[in-house]
């Protein structure tokens, strides 16, 4: 009886917990899609507004939440002096929240955690989307108060750009790279951060810092700004063409943009500065600088470092510069640094580029006065090279322009005047200009760079003139009359990062 009633005891609870679980499983089946459903936030699109909201701002906010279920964060002291009289008619809560935050100089985002904020028209969203991205990324940080430095480089050449723009959304600290792509941010707050790039003719780079980076040789990779065709986008902001810079007086100009502007013949860098105030030219036709009242040759110009003079072709049609070769040009309109001696007016600093380190490049443009010619050719990882060649056509669209002026109209008493008064004259004038630079990184620490520039203009205007008659049956003189000026120029640098503070240009 003991053993039959031991087992009849155990048939039974074995019977009662699975009667009790099969109770739980249906209670769980019946409520817990009511719970999902519940748990689950509304899409901003999904939710329609269709009554009269006529109260404070925060009370209509309150109302929205009631009724739709999206929560909402704000600061209500603020949002309570703010009025809403509107009737949407089946409009998203998306929509109806831009418009409304737009009238009122406010902005609002969404969390990852589907709560809805609206913040004021000073505070920083992008601060705030950073904190929230730290909050959620459950890392954190290891090092605060340390010091960044690294390269930055173009991502299709990998050539280092110069004068980039480097900062730290949400506090006050930034800077920007040298002449050589270098750059050292001091007094970083933590290693989980954000590093933000810019620069004239590229996408902004964001570079989120974790405690995995290496700080000490940071490589960042910039895209250059393409122009995508899926659609159509038409702004009020303008795309600047030209950069004002921090420095007072200084203009930063991308070569990437110089093609945008009109131009007569070649793109010139001269003749879109001219397009700034406080620059001028005396005519159309002259690519010279006249910075603030003063004449060209008080501007000062320096191409890697060292000084061009008679910055021209063809008596100044336009400038002596290949657009090709330079990478950034600066101009310092009025007050510039002890280092640019011997002109009064400005400066004008050009840094050429180095040439791309990734592949082969090539090309050239045939125009109605020059054909151009520039190769890019990298030799391993360590050394990069570029070379261009612009030469322009030989006398005949020169001698136009002289024999327009040489057929002035004269009585036959008067002697003919111009460059066609006797026979034989022929103008031939031509120009050229020749670029090489080769850039050598044997390490990570040192940048050796050997820049040479050659460009010349010459104009030949000699006479042969013929004088018949004559005891000796006609005789001949010649007149020689030859004009050239030019440069020929080179620089070689060294350039080394000694440490996290010390960089220094040789």
């Amino acid at each position: 009886m003991r053993n039959a009633g031991s087992n009849f005891t155990v048939r039974s609870k074995s019977n009662y917990k699975l009667s009790m679980k099969k109770h739980i499983l249906i209670f769980a089946v019946i409520l817990l899609p009511g719970a999902c459903l519940q748990a689950q936030t509304p899409l901003l699109s999904d939710v329609k507004l269709d009554r009269l909201y006529s109260d404070w701002f925060d009370v209509v906010l309150d109302q929205i939440s009631k009724e739709s279920g999206v929560k909402f964060e704000f600061d209500r002291e603020k949002l309570t002096r703010i009025g809403i009289t509107d009737r949407p008619f089946k409009e998203p809560l998306d929509r109806w929240l831009t418009n409304t935050c737009q009238q009122n100089k406010l902005k609002w985002y969404q969390t990852k955690d589907g709560i809805v904020r609206i913040i004021g028209r000073f505070e920083n969203p992008e601060a705030n989307a950073l904190r929230e991205r730290r909050s959620t990324s459950g890392e954190a940080p290891t090092r605060k108060n340390f010091t960044v430095k690294g390269t930055v480089i173009d991502r299709l050449s990998g050539e280092s750009l110069p004068f980039v723009s480097v900062r730290v959304p949400g506090a006050q600290i930034g800077g920007s790279s040298n002449v050589d792509g270098y750059f050292t941010i001091l007094h970083v707050p933590s290693d989980t951060c954000t590093l933000v790039f810019s620069y004239l003719g590229y996408r902004k780079a964001e570079i989120y810092l974790n405690p995995k980076v290496d700080v000490e040789n940071l490589q960042v990779e910039m895209d250059p700004a393409g122009a995508e065709l899926a659609e159509v986008v038409v702004q009020s902001e303008r795309e600047d063409l030209l950069q004002t810079a921090e420095e007072v007086s200084m203009i930063k100009m991308s070569t990437a943009k110089i093609a945008l502007l009109p131009s007569l013949g070649e793109k010139d860098i001269f003749r879109a500065f001219q397009l700034m105030p406080g620059v001028s030219a005396v005519n159309e036709q002259s690519a010279g600088l006249y910075v603030r009242g003063g004449t060209p040759d008080q501007v000062l110009t320096q191409f890697d470092g060292f000084t061009v003079y008679n910055v021209d072709h063809l008596f100044g049609f336009y400038s002596a510069f290949n657009a090709n070769a330079i990478k950034d040009v600066q101009l310092f309109k009025s007050a510039f640094d002890a280092k640019y001696g011997g002109r009064l007016a400005s400066v004008v600093d050009i840094t050429g580029k180095d040439g791309n380190n990734r592949e082969r490049n090539w090309g050239f443009d045939v125009g109605m006065l020059s054909a151009n010619l520039w190769v890019e050719q990298p030799f391993g990882d360590e050394i990069t090279t570029i070379a261009t060649v612009r030469r322009s056509w030989r006398g005949p669209i020169y001698n136009k322009i002289f024999n327009k002026y040489g057929k002035s109209s004269n009585s036959d008493n008067e002697a003919p005047q111009g460059p066609n008064r006797f026979s034989g004259t022929s103008v031939s004038s031509w120009f050229y200009d020749v670029n090489l630079k080769t850039t050598w990184k044997p390490n990570k620490r040192d940048v050796i760079s050997l820049s040479l520039y050659s460009g010349k203009d010459q104009l030949d205007n000699s006479q042969s003139p013929s004088l018949g008659g004559g005891f000796g049956g006609g005789s001949s003189i010649k007149f020689v009359d030859l004009t050239d000026w030019g440069n020929t120029g080179g620089s070689l640098k060294w350039s080394a990062r000694w440490n996290k503070k010390l960089y220094s240009n040789t």
